[in-house]
């Protein structure tokens, strides 16, 4: 069955909300603390998804699904004025999610996924677990790099590093 990238709607989003949750475990399993489960519930992110679909106003937002399952999902957002307490952020494109669960993971779907919330060369930043590997080297293929700045983020405790095209 092929998995198709498109718009999402409300309905998606209980899906969205257990392929969020999986691809968390798959990335970061349990090497975070037990508090970071309790705001990342498949429940919390029900409603966390319901949000990112209904205010898709200044920003584009795409599902992977194969069949009726949401596999993937990527979404592109203006960049916080204050990025991580950091001050603005180098570029005015962010991209805020970006995932696909493993099994269904290829270098094509994620591709698709990206060209379908983000135009190719666009100035763009993200950031990256430093533990996801696939992610970094998927992004550089697309003209990312690593642009030195890194920090422990404050849900999970992982280390995450912004990369910028």
């Amino acid at each position: 069955m092929p998995v198709i990238v498109r718009t999402p709607t409300l309905v998606d989003a209980a899906g969205a909300a257990m392929a969020h949750h999986r691809i968390l475990t798959e990335t970061i399993g349990d090497q975070v603390p037990e508090h970071f489960w309790e705001k990342h519930s498949e429940e919390a992110l029900l409603e966390y998804w319901h949000q990112q679909i209904l205010q898709t106003k200044g920003r584009k937002i795409a599902f992977a699904s194969r069949g009726r399952q949401v596999v993937g999902m990527a979404y592109v957002t203006p960049s916080p004025s204050n990025d991580h307490q950091l001050g603005p952020a180098p570029r005015a494109l962010d991209i805020a999610f970006f995932g696909i669960i493993r099994q269904f993971y290829s270098r094509d779907l994620a591709q698709r996924l990206l060209d379908y919330v983000l135009d190719p060369d666009t100035p763009a930043q993200a950031w990256v677990l430093r533990s996801d590997q696939v992610k970094r080297r998927f992004l550089r293929v697309n003209g990312f790099t690593l642009d030195g700045l890194s920090l422990i983020d404050e849900d999970s405790g992982e280390t995450i590093s912004r990369m910028t095209r």
